[in-house]
């Protein structure tokens, strides 16, 4: 069965204000799964937002929002890719690991 993955923000922190900016994102924090439907392997991750002031014209006030989640989830990109590459790696070793049941079947 193919392997699918999925990536899932758990938590954001950030600063109130910055620079006359509100909600400013510092920290995302998410889960990473794969899963063949048997198997499943998840694996937690952050990645850090660096804030610098000659960048504040950049910044993104938090939106409770799909299109800001979306936005969310290319800045995490950085750290979810590798994580996803593991947890794919896991399910494929958990799949090759399944144990079996051997029996005789031939007949004298």
């Amino acid at each position: 069965m193919a392997i699918t993955t999925s990536v899932k923000i758990t938590a954001m922190k950030g600063k109130k204000t910055w620079l006359g900016k509100n909600h400013v994102i510092e920290q995302i924090y998410f889960d990473v799964t794969a899963t063949d439907g048997t198997y499943s392997h998840t694996e937690p991750g952050v990645q850090y937002i660096g804030l610098l002031p000659e960048d504040v014209d950049n910044f993104v006030e938090f939106e409770d929002s799909a299109e800001f989640e979306a936005k969310v989830l290319e800045w995490a990109k950085p750290q979810s890719d590798p994580l996803e590459a593991l947890c794919i790696a896991n399910v494929e070793q958990l799949a090759l690991d399944e144990e079996e049941t051997l029996k005789f079947t031939y007949s004298e």
